[in-house]
């Protein structure tokens, strides 16, 4: 108290800063400043003995100044404690892809030097396989079979003029006997004639039809002829021809190599030609293929011709010694017989083949 008995405002005004500072860190949350009661209050003891009191308006001054201070220090306080949040806190960082390992390389296979290096060499191509062929040899009146060396296997002696021959099956031949005017069938066993056919005029060709019937060209006797196993005509073409060679086709047509016309021409049952190719001079032979071409033997031009169904000529084989038949083989060879000789030619025409003989007139190749 004073000496004039005015109330003692410090304390009261220590009460209200003090009161004042706790309710402003309330608000916010916060608790009071540690040191700000303790300023206060340093600042009114500090006051000489004897001054004298401040105003009540004094005293509101004092405390506006105090929630000042306050407010501001709790403001300051609460940046602080932000900022140093933020600051501890670690930023959130955008997650780095996984690198992809890159693939190993490959290892190349080490040569192992214990194999034998020829192991992995390509093996040498196998020859084809050639069979038989059998050759109709006209002069020495006998028909033989020789195998891929040339050796003779098989020989058939007094076949008079043989011009044709066709195995069947294993174990028999059919052969055309031009100088008797004979088609005959014999055992290859006992080389004995099992079967025959004379009525004719100097045959060049007869071939065994699956039926069991025989197809032949009589060719002096100007006919075609199909005859059963009794010797029965079941069939016969004999307009105006010469036939050298006649085949029976899948399509039941028979083709015709006519020397007299110089032609070739499919007839059917009936009788009737379907198809002709005029210009083909002494044709002795005529093979349909497999494609639908037929293939042509032409005797005095020493050629052997593919034809397309027009007639147009889309492969040929000159220089040839009086050729008188020509097979296309399985492989796509061409198997000629063409006087003294018969000759292999691959499609390059090279020749891979070869017999000589007396006079061949026919070749024909079989498995066996």
């Amino acid at each position: 108290m004073n000496d004039d008995h005015t109330p003692d405002l410090s304390l009261s005004a220590h009460a209200a800063a003090a009161r004042l500072d706790v309710a402003l860190h309330e608000l916010a949350g916060v608790g009071p400043a540690p040191d700000l009661t303790t300023r206060v209050l340093d600042a009114i003891a500090s006051e000489r003995p004897g001054r004298r009191a401040l105003l009540p308006t004094q005293w509101l001054l004092a405390a506006t100044a105090l929630f000042g201070v306050g407010i501001v220090g709790a403001v300051a306080w609460l940046q602080r404690d932000a900022a140093s949040s933020q600051a501890t806190a670690p930023a959130p960082q955008d997650p780095q892809p996984t690198p992809t390992p890159a693939p190993a390389p490959k290892e190349e296979p080490k040569p192992d030097p214990n194999q034998d290096p020829k192991q992995d060499a390509k093996p040498a191509p196998v020859p084809p396989k050639r069979g038989l062929t059998w050759i109709a040899d006209y002069a020495d009146n006998r028909v033989i079979a020789v195998d891929a060396d040339g050796k003779v296997v098989e020989h058939y002696d007094e076949v008079y003029g043989a011009w044709d021959v066709e195995p069947i099956g294993d174990d028999r031949l059919l052969v055309s006997e031009f100088a008797v005017s004979r088609v005959r069938e014999i055992d290859r066993k006992t080389k004995k004639t099992v079967w025959e056919f004379e009525n004719l005029k100097n045959p060049y060709d007869a071939d065994r039809l699956p039926n069991g019937n025989t197809l032949i060209a009589d060719t002096f006797g100007s006919r075609v002829l199909e005859i059963d196993r009794d010797g029965k005509i079941v069939w016969s073409f004999a307009k105006d021809i010469r036939p050298f060679d006649a085949d029976r086709l899948a399509n039941g047509n028979t083709l015709i190599a006519d020397v007299r016309k110089d032609r070739v021409i499919e007839v059917n049952a009936a009788g009737e030609i379907v198809w002709e190719v005029k210009g083909q001079p002494n044709v002795h032979d005529a093979d349909r293929l497999p494609n639908g071409n037929t293939l042509v033997t032409l005797r005095n031009k020493g050629q052997v011709v593919e034809l397309d169904p027009l007639g147009k000529v889309v492969w040929k084989l000159e220089d040839l010694s009086s050729p008188s038949d020509a097979d296309r083989l399985p492989n796509g060879n061409t198997l000629v017989a063409e006087n003294t000789r018969v000759r292999e030619f691959d499609g390059k025409q090279k020749v891979v083949w070869r017999k000589d003989v007396t006079w061949a007139v026919e070749a024909f190749r079989s498995e066996r």
